[in-house]
């Protein structure tokens, strides 16, 4: 975009472009612009990101390069951790954590009948429901007397499950309508 003056305009100050940075699709932000864009998404995990040139409707994917081009090694590692773990998050049927304490490992999802074990901790997991292996012992039956406290407790503080990846929400305050942080689904808090 470019203003009146026909000087290019950066699409979040709305100022002219000071320190260019101009990404694939041809729209140019101001390189402190850019970065404090790429920082914020490690908060609001708005992922992929995109340029927001052409009032917003530009769809082009932020490059990697371009990131790196502009931020610290800390800032950019910050970033693709909250991208992978964002894409991870939205995939709920194809990627899962490791459910043993304090193990960060992901895993794909595998065959029911399959007996996973973790790379990192060796632990057992159950393809089925994710949980540690449970020998002998269906995923049904499995349904423990603390899992049923754990829903009596949701149930108790307004805290449900997101339809998309069942991970908890809590509503504070604000509309019914909800858009959950992990995976991105849109819910009713009502329905």
């Amino acid at each position: 975009e470019r203003n009146s003056h026909g000087a290019e305009m950066c699409p979040v100050c709305f100022s002219d472009v000071v320190s260019p940075i101009r990404l694939q699709c041809g729209h140019s932000w101001c390189k402190s612009c850019f970065a404090n864009y790429l920082i914020a998404s490690i908060d609001n995990k708005a992922f992929p990101l995109k340029c927001l040139g052409a009032e917003a409707k530009c769809s082009q994917t932020i490059s990697v390069t371009a990131a790196r081009d502009v931020l610290s090694a800390n800032d950019f590692d910050a970033v693709a951790d909250t991208a992978f773990h964002s894409y991870v998050y939205a995939r709920p049927d194809e990627f899962h954590y490791c459910p043993a304490a304090n193990c960060p490992q992901i895993y794909r999802t595998a065959p029911p009948g399959t007996i996973l074990q973790c790379p990192s901790c060796l632990a057992r997991i159950c393809p089925s429901c994710h949980t540690l292996a449970h020998d002998e012992i269906s995923c049904a039956d499995r349904d423990t007397d603390g899992d049923k406290l754990f829903k009596e407790w949701m149930d108790n503080h307004d805290v449900k499950a997101c339809p998309g990846c069942k991970a908890c929400i809590e509503r504070i305050a604000g509309c019914n309508h909800m858009t959950c942080t992990r995976c991105q689904t849109h819910m009713c808090w009502e329905c």
